[in-house]
């Protein structure tokens, strides 16, 4: 009967401690989600703010050139 509820003891802890790992390798994935989210955001509203002062001028485009071809 001692071998019996070590067995059941031995396998509700396993039990527990697979789903504490579930958990927190749930709450890892998602920290490391956001942070990746946040560092995309912040890159995209970087490489919007560096770009070139020509970038945001209008250009008209002609096919009366005057350039040799």
């Amino acid at each position: 009967m001692k071998h019996l509820f070590y067995a059941f003891y031995v396998s509700f802890y396993a039990g527990a401690m697979f789903v504490a790992g579930v958990f927190a390798g749930q709450f890892m994935e998602r920290r490391w989600a956001v942070k990746e989210r946040e560092q995309a955001a912040e890159a995209d509203c970087r490489a919007t703010e560096d770009g070139l002062i020509l970038d945001k001028t209008p250009v008209a485009l002609s096919n009366q050139s005057t350039l040799s071809r």
